[in-house]
């Protein structure tokens, strides 16, 4: 069943409203699920694959300019420094686009979904700075906790024993924390394009939506984003930085920005707006996963 664009989800907060009131962007998504992981992954890419040319052009969008910046100054200057501030006010504007891209009906042309995500561009870039924010507060968390361990062990133990332990505590605070954390973080862009929420509320709902599910899934989930969405962009940049570094041929990085891009905006806003739909109606006790099923054939 697909409501019009004011009507809201019973019995939850919010509402999904039409992106372009012209009507050239049509949703079709309620909150999808309850969905397993699995499923979360294979609609994902289905919807990545459906709509490669949008993706494709807000990919190029984002890794041309920040990757001239880059290669055209690549010592640690002020220029240098300035494209990462550009990379963050771009991430705002197409990773909003991306997700009007997945919830529409049919493959949407760029134009209508960057119009779109324009008119929500300032509560998206807060949502984005917000979320780095909350990254490292978390990341934070598990490093004192693992200087802490550290600290103890050093009154009674060998060095050895006090890295260790740094390693052993840091890593599992980590793991217990940083999953979840970053499936709240990946999960409130959705929540403000989708239910025109403010920056903050949506933190608010996407921490009550990861809460309310389980410790164990939610922590999967938030592996599987990391691992398919982050790791790549992580391992592919290491190695560049490492052959750049030998080879001195700065032009890589555009590789490697084009790549990490691709990976981030063509397949990571995808899975994340499937994973926040997904969540939003195992809290609301909603089931339209027919409709992710329609949009995704």
């Amino acid at each position: 069943m697909q409501l019009p664009p004011s009507a809201p989800f019973p019995p939850g907060e919010g509402r999904l409203v039409t992106p372009v009131a012209n009507g050239r962007i049509s949703t079709s998504y309620e909150p999808a699920g309850p969905l397993t992981i699995a499923d979360i992954a294979d609609r994902g890419i289905t919807l990545a694959v459906r709509n490669w040319r949008t993706l494709s052009v807000l990919i190029l969008l984002e890794a041309v300019p920040v990757s001239i910046m880059r290669v055209a100054v690549p010592t640690r200057g002020p220029v240098y420094w300035t494209s990462f501030a550009v990379d963050i006010m771009l991430v705002a504007l197409l990773y909003s686009a991306g997700i009007l891209t997945a919830v529409s009906r049919t493959p949407p042309p760029p134009g209508p979904v960057l119009k779109a995500a324009a008119r929500r561009y300032g509560a998206a870039l807060g949502t984005t700075l917000i979320s780095v924010a909350w990254m490292m507060l978390w990341t934070f968390v598990a490093a004192l906790a693992g200087a802490f361990a550290m600290l103890l062990v050093a009154v009674f133990q060998s060095p050895t024993a006090v890295v260790v332990a740094g390693a052993v505590l840091g890593g599992g605070t980590a793991l217990v924390l940083l999953p979840r954390a970053g499936l709240v973080a990946a999960t409130m862009l959705p929540i403000v394009i989708l239910e025109r929420s403010s920056p903050w509320d949506a933190l608010t709902r996407a921490q009550r939506r990861v809460n309310h599910d389980t410790f164990l899934r939610s922590s999967l989930l938030g592996l599987a984003l990391f691992a398919v969405t982050v790791a790549p962009v992580l391992v592919v940049g290491a190695a560049v930085d490492a052959i750049v570094d030998a080879t001195h041929l700065e032009a890589l990085r555009a590789l490697a920005e084009l790549l990490s891009d691709a990976v981030s905006i063509g397949l990571g806003t995808v899975l994340s707006t499937v994973a926040a739909l997904d969540l939003r109606a195992r809290y609301e006790g909603t089931d339209v996963a027919a409709e992710l099923d329609a949009a995704a054939t």
